[in-house]
């Protein structure tokens, strides 16, 4: 046997090994080497496949492992109790969402009236915009606003908007919006706006990683003791 199908042989038994694992039917070493693969490739990308094969069987084997702890009764337990840990953090994420929605649409009504409406909030950024009567956007502009805490400035606090052009004749509501972008700059209600959206920021934030590590740990159970 050449040096080249050592290699070759050697990638055939652990894809067989991980083959086996999975329940599948395992390659036919000789018919393979017979076929000659291994002559038309060098012996340095041989050496990578067999790692590449080799990563793959280390994933297989793990993956096992991992799925027969989680039938043990310690793995069964565990599982419970993480996911049930993740449900709790999702119920916790929903509820804040839920509740922010309510104190944005309370901030809007106090400081800037019924045709300021909020879309789109997450826990980074949202849109604001000024609505027609009919509740579809004015001037066809939404205001956006960036307060996530994990940017590359923790207490970054902005706001992006257009002047846009406007008819001439709507004088009114292009008075009303233009008061609406006055008003989120005074400073007290500029940081009305800040301490709730980063607070709401911070709070997802934390149950995201929460939620992150607990799924962590259901990949990585303790299967070596």
């Amino acid at each position: 046997m050449t040096p080249k199908e050592k290699i070759y042989a050697k990638i055939i038994d652990v894809k067989n090994e991980g083959r086996i694992i999975l329940g599948l039917k395992p390659i036919d070493k000789e018919r393979d080497l017979a076929m000659g693969f291994a002559r038309n490739h060098t012996i340095k990308e041989l050496e990578e496949d067999l790692a590449l094969a080799q990563e793959s069987l280390a994933a297989t084997k793990k993956k096992a492992a991992i799925e027969a702890y989680f039938k043990s009764p310690d793995g069964i337990a565990l599982k419970r109790r993480l996911e049930k840990k993740i449900d709790d953090a999702r119920g916790m994420l929903l509820k804040a969402q839920s509740d922010m929605a309510i104190d944005l649409r309370d901030f809007t009504m106090k400081h800037l009236g019924y045709r300021w409406i909020i879309r789109n909030f997450n826990d980074t950024c949202l849109s604001l915009e000024f609505n027609d009567k009919d509740g579809k956007p004015k001037f066809g502009m939404s205001i956006n606003v960036y307060y996530g805490t994990e940017l590359g400035d923790p207490d970054e606090f902005s706001m992006n908007y257009s002047s846009g052009c406007f008819d001439m004749k709507t004088i009114s509501e292009r008075h009303e919006y233009l008061s609406g972008l006055c008003t989120l700059t005074k400073q007290d209600v500029a940081a009305e706006f800040k301490k709730m959206l980063k607070a709401y920021s911070r709070f997802c934030n934390e149950y995201h990683t929460e939620i992150d590590n607990l799924r962590n740990q259901l990949q990585n159970p303790p299967i070596n003791g």
